[in-house]
């Protein structure tokens, strides 16, 4: 897929800067970031179908002991809002893996990120 359009969420600043320029290096656009939970999920109520093609979430975002607030949460309510029409990556760099994840790759692997979202079918045209 060329010109993916990414809703990007980490609380980690860095990571959020790192990825988004490496995406859009990439040719891809980061079009909505978030930096936790609440903020995504602010964006993802108002988000239409179509206009977001792959979210990277973190599955672990912020207290680790609220696991309900973070990515896997994210992800069931992006597939409930956005049905399969966008392709979630579990971004996280510890083990956990969601129901609702198209694909896990750590954040730190750049080049596999890239690959796949290279490889993504073209969004249907309206």
């Amino acid at each position: 897929m060329e010109n993916a359009r990414i809703f990007l969420v980490d609380d980690e600043g860095l990571v959020r800067n790192v990825l988004t320029e490496v995406v859009e290096e990439a040719g891809h656009r980061v079009t909505h970031k978030a930096a936790g939970f609440n903020e995504a999920v602010s964006m993802i109520d108002v988000l239409e179908l179509g206009e977001v093609d792959v979210a990277l979430l973190d599955s672990n975002l912020g207290n680790p002991n609220t696991k309900q607030f973070g990515g896997k949460r994210l992800a069931e309510i992006l597939r409930n809002k956005l049905s399969e029409t966008v392709k979630i990556v579990n971004i996280s760099s510890g083990p956990d893996v969601f129901k609702n994840q198209d694909v896990k790759i750590r954040k730190i692997e750049f080049g596999e990120l890239l690959k796949y979202i290279d490889s993504l079918p073209e969004p249907p045209q309206p």
